[in-house]
């Protein structure tokens, strides 16, 4: 799960174990609403597919502009 700074929660589904085996599913939380979307129903107009995103573990919160 990954929080920016527009009060949105990005969560990753994947296995445990190896950060970078996803099964090519985002879900976007608006932490306000409490309503979720998938990645591509939230942002429609993105360069790329939901099923390429991926993340690599990180160590500290990290917060994106989104």
């Amino acid at each position: 799960m990954i929080a920016s700074d527009a009060n949105r929660l990005f969560i990753q589904y994947g296995s445990t174990g190896f950060q970078l085996i996803t099964n090519g599913k985002v879900d976007v939380m608006d932490a306000t609403t409490q309503g979720i979307k998938t990645l591509t129903a939230a942002f429609p107009d993105l360069p790329f597919k939901e099923r390429d995103v991926y993340c690599t573990q990180i160590s500290s919160p990290k917060f994106a502009s989104v």
